[in-house]
């Protein structure tokens, strides 16, 4: 008779402990903030015949908005400095071989070579959130710098130019 009291007071304990801890339990999985955003961020475009995506950014605003592009193995890909203001949103604007100069620039690093983009434009379509998204276009050229003055050695065209909702940092 014992035993069985016994058996049934061990049950019962493994019952109550059971339910006070699952009651307890840390949910790791809280549901989002409300009015959370989900992003697809990415940088891709057309050149030479191939597809080249980006697969994380650095991005912060300054004197312009800079964008730097990396590849999956860390490299850059894609250089952006664009003369906009957080929040402004911009249509066709031009594209500047004078790194050093006012106007935005636009380069690119396939294997070993730069190409910056010279004869196109960009636009940013959507601008809020500190999330940039637009287009860009262009002729590209390949710079070689090891004269006394640069030296253009080949062109082709950058072509399908998107970013979308880039994380821009303050």
């Amino acid at each position: 008779m014992m035993n069985r009291r016994f058996q049934i007071a061990i049950l019962s304990l493994i019952v109550i402990v059971s339910s006070g801890l699952y009651s307890c339990k840390d949910d790791t999985t809280d549901p989002p903030a409300k009015n959370q955003d989900n992003y697809n961020a990415y940088l891709k475009y057309d050149f030479k015949g191939v597809n080249y995506e980006t697969k994380s950014f650095v991005a912060d605003y300054g004197s312009k908005i800079f964008i730097t592009g990396f590849d999956a193995s860390g490299s850059i890909l894609a250089d952006f400095a664009l003369k906009a203001q957080k929040d402004e949103l911009l249509v066709n604007q031009p594209f500047s071989l004078d790194a050093s100069g006012e106007l935005s620039t636009g380069i690119f690093y396939v294997g070993s070579a730069q190409w910056m983009i010279g004869n196109g434009q960009f636009s940013i379509t959507k601008h809020e959130k500190n999330r940039l998204s637009g287009s860009f276009s262009g002729k590209a050229y390949q710079i070689e710098y090891s004269g006394q003055d640069p030296v253009i050695v080949d062109s082709a065209f950058v072509n399908n130019g998107v970013f979308n909702d880039i994380p821009v940092k303050d």
